[in-house]
């Protein structure tokens, strides 16, 4: 199994060339050439969902999907994907690698990611290859969620990297502000880096690959992305999560508090009842998400780990009998 949590200067020789690719772009082509055809903007050029979805894109508060770690921006996504009509039935691999070039807004090429891994033909990773060094991370995340998608490791790793890489950066996707011309180019940079981390985050939720536990626990003590840490680390849904979860309901914030709490349910973590019902009187709100109460998320997770202890109990008893 890789080593997933090795520090950056532990990786491979492969990976370090990866790394430095990425960051310096030296002895590769330009990527953006193959991997990214833009829609023509010529009026009535493109599917009417494909019209719709970019002017959701536009409109879309995206800090609202950064930051909510109740909805998060795994939900905003199934919502929006109503609308932008992903995958025709019988689609070809030909016809979702050129949807997936085409594809340049984040969220909306996520999907055709996802459909492109669920078709099972590996053989899209050679054209791919180049979208691992794109300069938008959003979008070489993405061509990573599908090398991942496939088991192979070079997925893993530009993601993995993604996370670590704090270079210097173009504009890209996801950040949760509209910056001003007068905006400092360091405030642009560390936000934009601030996004890219989000989002590597969130594929490794999206993955649900046990790999990328040994990656994430450590970021639980990141303020920078720590409560989508604790989600992403819910939806994985491994064992080895819940002491570090359980460890995480004393952090400072309340964000990360809940978040906590909501990565214990999905975990079903029976052992987390004792330490979620001291929390009851605990009248902190989140700065995103539902804006509840630490106490009345607590109160809500005591209710569902009850009352799936329960079910688990019956089922149980009518084992014995």
């Amino acid at each position: 199994m890789p080593n997933w949590g090795g520090k950056p200067d532990d990786l491979p020789r492969r990976r370090a060339r990866l790394l430095q690719r990425s960051v310096e772009g030296r002895g590769s082509p330009k990527p953006e050439a193959k991997c990214v055809r833009p829609v023509s903007k010529e009026p009535g050029v493109g599917s009417a969902a494909e019209r719709e979805g970019g002017r959701l894109a536009r409109t879309v508060p995206v800090d609202f999907a950064l930051r909510s770690t109740t909805i998060g921006t795994a939900a905003v996504v199934s919502l929006l994907v109503g609308v932008f009509v992903h995958g025709e039935q019988g689609s070809t691999v030909t016809d979702l690698l050129e949807r997936f070039r085409r594809t340049t807004v984040f969220w909306q090429q996520l999907e055709v990611a996802k459909e492109i891994v669920k078709a099972s033909d590996a053989s899209v990773l050679i054209e791919l290859e180049p979208c691992l060094t794109l300069d938008d991370r959003h979008l070489r995340g993405n061509a990573a969620f599908v090398f991942a998608g496939f088991g192979d490791d070079r997925g893993f790793e530009t993601i993995f990297l993604m996370l670590t890489d704090r270079s210097d950066r173009g504009p890209g996707q996801g950040t949760a502000v509209a910056f001003s011309p007068t905006t400092p180019p360091s405030i642009r940079l560390s936000r934009q880096i601030e996004a890219d981390r989000y989002y590597a985050v969130h594929l490794l939720g999206q993955l649900k690959d046990p790999r990328a536990v040994y990656v994430l626990i450590p970021l639980l003590a990141d303020q920078e992305i720590n409560y989508n840490v604790a989600w992403a680390l819910g939806q994985i849904a491994d064992r080895k999560a819940v002491r570090p979860l359980i460890e995480a309901l004393d952090d400072p914030v309340a964000l990360m508090r809940v978040s906590a709490i909501g990565a214990l349910v999905e975990l079903r973590a029976m052992e987390a009842l004792p330490h979620l019902r001291r929390m009851l009187n605990d009248d902190a709100k989140p700065s995103a998400g539902r804006y509840r109460s630490v106490a009345e998320a607590a109160k809500d997770a005591i209710a569902k780990l009850t009352a799936q202890g329960q079910v688990v109990a019956r089922s149980q008893r009518q084992v014995d009998e």
